[in-house]
């Protein structure tokens, strides 16, 4: 059998990748099995990348945000969209809800999907269920520890930030409106109000000492230093380990990374979708303009770099709330113009810059 482009990893960056190829009518196939359900998982989505899966066909439950607070030492700084040209800052969207939505229109547009883990590839065939198929193109969209990255001698930089991600779903006694986000000593909390007001979604990047806390204590004894939010209820509540891996190079031979293949960040900027969709966005204007491996690497590169120094350093920088407190910062940190500069990188992050 001969799949001319072949999608390794069918997660939401996969199946998006196929929808987006299929559109221009390039037939991909789509191997790996469904992603598995992650109920206290959500996403910041770019309004341009929700018009982006809009453009797909998909539609999801989504909560506009136009207002976030970030803390520090007791200091709040809001930023809203009237600091951009945008209606909403970002939009937040469910794992579950996205996953649904991508598995409907795969099967709607006839993706051809093979639902099993490939076992031996050697250019130019890929074995999966012990049949074989000659392949020409391969899009690398199988996670962080990429086995289609292992068959490129493309080298990465990883980082242990030594530090646990906690999420969960929160329910409040009052309205949640703003997005907050949380600078400490501790790590970076932050807090995304869902569709349901009453609900917002935790991601909290903490340092060892606080996750050892809520391990011995529990979410809920922690979260007490936030009476604000009044919080009711705790569900969905799983943590996991915190590292960046980057590919030092997008392509090898027939083999093109993205997403966490390419680049696994640390989420507490909430970028890492709208990364892979810039990634999405550039491999198809690729294919369809029939433009070469390295034309993408060029184009990606400056998104990538931007988003790997800008978590990085927020990430690994623990005396950032008290630098934040400084005089001359704490000032930029409230002039309209700083507050503008900032949201317009994290656009050039977060939105694919055609050629």
């Amino acid at each position: 059998m001969s799949s001319t482009n072949t999608i390794i990893g069918a997660g939401p960056v996969g199946m998006m990748l196929a929808l987006s190829l299929r559109q221009q009518g390039i037939h991909p196939l789509l191997v790996g099995p469904a992603p598995t359900s992650l109920p206290g998982m959500v996403y910041a989505l770019h309004p341009q990348n929700l018009i982006f899966l809009q453009q797909l066909g998909i539609r999801v439950p989504q909560n506009p945000i136009n207002e976030m607070r970030l803390a520090y030492n007791q200091s709040n700084v809001e930023i809203n969209a009237l600091f951009t040209e945008k209606k909403y800052l970002c939009h937040i969207i469910k794992h579950n809800d996205l996953i649904h939505a991508l598995k409907k229109a795969c099967h709607d547009h006839d993706i051809n999907w093979i639902q099993s883990t490939p076992s031996v590839y050697t250019y130019p065939h890929l074995t999966i269920n012990q049949k074989r198929h000659t392949v020409d193109k391969i899009f690398a969209c199988d996670g962080s520890q990429s086995w289609t990255r292992k068959h490129t001698p493309i080298p990465i930089s990883t980082t242990n930030y030594k530090q646990f991600a906690h999420t969960a779903i929160l329910s409040h006694t009052h309205k949640q409106i703003a997005a907050f986000q949380d600078f400490s000593q501790q790590g970076t909390l932050a807090l995304l109000p869902l569709t349901n007001k009453h609900q917002s979604a935790l991601i909290w990047s903490c340092h060892q000492s606080q996750h050892q806390e809520i391990q011995k204590h529990g979410l809920k004894h922690a979260l007490k230093a936030l009476p604000q939010f009044r919080i009711a209820k705790i569900e969905q509540h799983c943590y996991f380990p915190l590292s960046s891996i980057i590919a030092n190079k997008y392509y090898h031979s027939n083999i093109y990374l993205l997403g966490n293949a390419l680049h696994t960040i640390h989420p507490l900027a909430g970028i890492g979708l709208n990364l892979a969709i810039g990634d999405i966005c550039s491999l198809t204007y690729m294919l369809h303009h029939h433009r070469s491996g390295e034309e993408y690497q060029l184009n990606r590169q400056a998104a990538h770099t931007k988003a790997q120094w800008l978590t990085d350093t927020l990430a690994t920088n623990s005396e950032i709330s008290q630098k934040m407190q400084n005089p001359i910062i704490k000032k930029l940190l409230e002039l309209p113009i700083f507050k503008k500069i900032l949201l317009d990188q994290i656009d050039r992050i977060c939105v694919f810059s055609q050629y």
